[in-house]
């Protein structure tokens, strides 16, 4: 058996060339139901409706008595050269075969490699101990929560994996985040899924389990002492605030810009600066030191 590859790049004519090689294969005898032996599989229904198109779209015009457009008499030549029959045999092959499929469309094999494969299985249901008329369902949702629940069940058994987990709702609890494991590795199942996530994932994926969680220790670490640098200067920032008697709507922008102070104050107070204030962007941009920071500076102090 010969086979034969083309490699071409979107845009390029595939499905040109495709739907010519069937035809030359449907269109090679007399039989009008020659096209129930070629199977044509492709990875996506788009794919598979565009190629059923092409075909039923050629056979409609090959097969007129008089042909005016360009592309069609080239179709002609093209199935005429590789089955070696006369223009005007091809042609009635042609409306006879296209009849046919719209009688009986069911046959018309051109679909996705999973319907392709659905219907290898139900000519087995009996032997595979299946329904008769079984039906296959994608719910992504519940798939997703079936693996997380054999990935949970190993926690006792894997000592790298439930000291993982211990670490992680431990680290979350202290942060006062949302310590459910399940609820974080769904939604960053999710995330995963997109172009940007699937980038990131690759990436992680060149790491052990245990070069994951050492890298993973590093970043906290580093994380934690730059969080403790800061509020030292945020402690010192504030004091200088209340040294001076600074009123938010003496600095530019008002109680916009005064949004800065009050945030400051509060991370005194409860140490989460990081998590609950919110700072405005016109305050994000008069931090800059090159920005005056007060309406009037000589009335400042």
């Amino acid at each position: 058996m010969n086979f034969v590859i083309y490699k071409a790049s979107a845009g390029s004519g595939k499905t040109y060339t495709l739907a010519n090689d069937y035809l030359s294969l449907a269109l090679s005898t007399d039989m009008d139901a020659k096209y129930k032996n070629i199977l044509a599989i492709t990875f996506t229904n788009k794919a598979a409706y565009e190629m059923k198109h092409r075909v039923m779209e050629y056979l409609q015009n090959i097969g007129k008595e008089t042909i005016t457009e360009q592309k069609y008499l080239i179709i002609l030549n093209v199935i005429e050269q590789k089955t070696k029959s006369p223009k005007e045999t091809i042609q009635k092959r042609a409306n006879k075969t296209l009849n046919h499929i719209l009688h009986n469309y069911s046959d018309f094999n051109i679909s996705t490699i999973d319907k392709f494969m659905v219907r290898v299985v139900k000519s087995f249901n009996l032997e595979l101990k299946l329904p008769f008329n079984f039906e296959i369902e994608m719910d992504i949702d519940a798939i997703k929560k079936e693996a997380l629940e054999k990935l949970i069940s190993k926690t006792g058994e894997d000592k790298e994996l439930t000291n993982y987990l211990f670490n992680y709702i431990k680290d979350t609890i202290e942060e006062d985040n949302n310590w459910k494991f399940e609820d974080v590795v769904l939604n960053l199942y999710g995330k995963s899924e997109e172009n940007e996530g699937k980038t990131y994932l690759n990436q992680l994926n060149q790491y052990s389990f245990e070069e994951f969680t050492q890298k993973r220790q590093y970043l906290r670490e580093k994380i934690n002492a730059y969080h403790k640098k800061s509020n030292e200067w945020l402690k010192k920032i504030n004091k200088n605030f209340l040294d001076l008697n600074i009123d938010p709507t003496n600095l530019v922008q008002g109680r916009g810009t005064g949004g800065i102070f009050l945030a400051f104050s509060k991370s005194i107070l409860d140490e989460k600066f990081y998590k609950e204030s919110k700072i405005s962007s016109t305050s994000e941009k008069i931090i800059d030191l090159n920005i005056k920071w007060t309406k009037n500076p000589s009335k400042s102090g």
